[in-house]
């Protein structure tokens, strides 16, 4: 199976989430004979990644109940489309190097967040944005290859 996928991540160093759509790879193979095939996975998910930002940023605001500056929901971004050996990749997570006015990395909030710490218990958001974001994201990249390949 290949795969169109959307990482969650909190920092460089710590991929949190992954959101794959597998595909079976014969269908691949007939993407990859079309010409154009690169850019119509780039456009899948650079239309599809602000689902997958606005429902993370929602999942923060709903459970960070200790931040009043809105800091991490505001950092989290996509990143543009990339290739790895895999398949076809967007990073969905807090810009990187962000912080808050006491200068606390976003990332690590994130974490701390979804894993907890000894002091505090988990709040998993990834999971949750993830599921509540997958119909959608299936939907709107179906539409752009469609679109693109001329398909009714």
């Amino acid at each position: 199976m290949s795969t169109l996928r959307f990482l969650e991540r909190s920092e460089s160093w710590c991929s949190m989430a992954k959101f794959g759509i597998e595909m079976p790879d014969e269908f691949v193979k007939k993407l990859e004979r079309l010409d154009k095939f690169d850019d119509i996975a780039k456009k899948m998910l650079n239309k599809a990644a602000p689902i997958l930002v606005g429902t993370m940023k929602h999942e923060i605001s709903r459970l960070d109940k200790y931040s009043q500056s809105g800091s991490l929901r505001d950092s989290i971004v996509a990143g543009k489309p990339k290739k790895n050996d895999i398949g076809y990749f967007v990073s969905v997570g807090p810009k990187t190097g962000s912080k808050d006015a006491n200068g606390v990395r976003n990332g690590e909030k994130l974490a701390y967040m979804e894993y907890g710490t000894s002091k505090m218990d988990p709040h998993p958001t990834l999971e949750r944005a993830k599921m509540a974001a997958e119909n959608r994201v299936i939907y709107l990249m179906q539409e752009v290859f469609d679109e693109e390949v001329g398909a009714k």
